[in-house]
């Protein structure tokens, strides 16, 4: 997985914002995306990792990966900041 790929979404999953995001444009519950601001960089890769895998062997709706969230999202915050500079947008 590309850092590009993991502090992408570590945005959307760490900010305000990007959870709002999830809930406008995916219809996604508002208790759900607020779940995603305990997954650490490591947890989105490897929840990007299993998606990519199941797209890779064709998986259908009735099949499963499971993989794993190691991290959380407290080890990061000074990514997250970086991340954001880089982008010109401020830290929530």
């Amino acid at each position: 997985m590309s850092d590009e790929a993991t502090d992408g979404l570590n945005a959307v999953f760490n900010t305000p914002g990007g959870r709002a995001h999830l809930t406008r444009r995916l219809g996604l519950p508002a208790a759900a995306s607020e779940a995603f601001k305990h997954f650490g960089l490591s947890s989105i890769a490897n929840i990007l990792g299993a998606i990519k895998m199941a797209k890779h062997l064709a998986l259908g709706p009735e099949q499963v990966i499971v993989t794993v969230a190691t991290d959380g999202h407290a080890m990061y915050r000074s990514e997250l900041d970086r991340f954001l500079a880089r982008r010109g947008a401020r830290a929530p």
